[in-house]
């Protein structure tokens, strides 16, 4: 499933979409696309165009330039934070100036406002460019549960939502509600027998895991429609996306952390936006962590 999201993603971003049911009827996906000779190429085009074959060469050959040279970034991320701790939070509001401020500031307040916040940032960001210390998404991941436990106040996400919307309900606290009728609800509108297997596990599973099981299988309940697209040579293409096409713009799902940011780093080469995508590192029936950018 992600790997046939992945190869309609770079396809689109080449504007080759068109030839996504090609390439997997002869089993192409990402994997492959990296090992492909000028043999596989010329029989994979003898009965399409030369046109598109010459876009997909000069295409395939950047894009196997871009992926190479970015595979070394984790490798130097590892070195750099191995050999390098990353500080914390607390270590970098007691060595400066504006951390102290920060703390005494929200010590006497109980919270901070949008100045306070756009500094806690900065200070943090500069404080470790200041060491030559490069972050990877864990580090991020790190240093955000520590501001949450050193300032519990501040979560940005509910914040922002109480002052755009302070008539709206709250989606956290309506959960509890609605959670289980929602759930019915899969359980008698899918007739897919795997999926109803696992349906029927959220009963015996922590509550995040269950939340994500239950929003990631409502995209079945409202599959997406054809769309009519157009590519630069003014041509007009049918695509219909499917079911696990609205479920992966919903949610980038990882087995380990490094391979979510080898599917994050994927993304930003094909110019594809992260948010508002969740960042899941488990499965449906088991959330390790989540994450939202």
């Amino acid at each position: 499933m992600d790997s046939d999201y992945d190869l309609s993603l770079l396809l689109t971003k080449w504007n080759l979409q068109h030839l996504f049911d090609h390439f997997k009827k002869h089993m192409i996906d990402i994997d492959v696309l990296k090992i492909l000779k000028t043999h596989h190429i010329t029989k994979l085009f003898e009965d399409l165009p030369i046109g598109q074959q010459a876009k997909f060469e000069f295409n395939l050959e950047k894009w196997n330039k871009q992926f190479n040279s970015s595979e070394i970034l984790p490798v130097c991320q590892h070195i750099t934070t191995t050999e390098q701790k990353i500080p914390t939070v607390t270590e970098i509001l007691s060595n400066t100036r504006n951390g102290k401020d920060i703390q005494n500031y929200y010590n006497n307040n109980k919270t901070l406002h949008d100045e306070q916040r756009n500094l806690l940032i900065n200070t943090i960001t500069k404080y470790i460019e200041s060491k030559n210390i490069t972050c990877s998404l864990s580090d991020c991941m790190e240093i955000e549960k520590q501001i949450y436990n050193i300032f519990p106040t501040e979560k940005l996400i509910d914040i922002d939502f109480v002052l755009k919307y302070p008539v709206a309900k709250n989606f956290e606290e309506c959960w509890p509600y609605c959670a289980e009728d929602l759930l019915f609800i899969l359980k008698t509108r899918i007739s897919c027998s795997l999926i109803s297997k696992k349906l029927l596990q959220t009963e015996r599973i922590d509550e995040d895991s269950k939340m994500f099981t239950i929003l990631w299988y409502c995209h079945n309940l409202f599959p997406p429609q054809l769309k009519i697209s157009t590519d630069e040579n003014g041509a007009k293409y049918k695509k219909k996306f499917t079911i696990a096409d609205s479920q992966e713009s919903f949610a980038v799902v990882a087995s380990t952390m490094d391979e979510l940011e080898t599917k994050l780093k994927l993304l930003k080469l094909q110019g594809r936006k992260i948010q508002p995508k969740l960042l899941v590192i488990g499965d449906t029936l088991k959330v390790s962590f989540c994450f939202n950018p």
